[in-house]
């Protein structure tokens, strides 16, 4: 499924504004490095938190990840095949050396605990009353309870969203 994914991730144009794809420019997009592409499902007027990974499109993402987790050989092994995974999905950002997957089971509740520096840096964010920081819900949020405004998703679509943002969104 991871393959089916990718391959439509990189030639087809989808009707509802392009959820799937970076924003690339009409001249030579082929010469842009993907680092150089913008992401377009959760982009919060700051720029992402050092170590975050920037995702374009939740629903593709969550069906990735339940790839994976009912599919341990669709699993990447490395950053670079994570990459490669994600590509038109998300960015992994550069500071990513290792990916590790960890999966629980009805019998094990697995905690996941977030970066300390991330954590601290986002709590002092929110806390200060002369900043006004507000906190980043990705935009597929927006979907779910405006639904006067913007595509309608389908209960699918809102479970692999949700499952997509919470699997990689290392509580930002």
């Amino acid at each position: 499924m991871s393959d089916l994914i990718q391959f439509l991730q990189r030639h087809h144009a989808f009707p509802d504004g392009a959820r799937l794809h970076p924003e690339t420019t009409p001249a030579s997009p082929a010469k842009r490095k993907p680092s150089e592409m913008k992401m377009l499902d959760n982009q919060p007027s700051a720029a992402p938190l050092a170590g975050l990974v920037e995702v374009a499109d939740y629903i593709e993402l969550g069906r990735l990840v339940a790839d994976w987790a009912m599919r341990k050989d669709s699993r990447p092994d490395c950053v670079e095949e994570l990459r490669r995974q994600l590509d038109g999905i998300a960015k992994v950002p550069a500071t990513t050396k290792k990916v590790e997957f960890v999966q629980g089971d009805q019998e094990v509740l697995v905690i996941r605990l977030p970066d300390r520096d991330l954590i601290e840096k986002r709590l002092r964010d929110l806390e200060s009353p002369l900043v006004g920081a507000r906190y980043p819900l990705p935009k597929f949020y927006d979907d779910i309870y405006n639904r006067h405004f913007g595509p309608e998703m389908s209960s699918l679509e809102t479970f692999l969203a949700r499952m997509g943002d919470y699997t990689i969104a290392k509580c930002q």
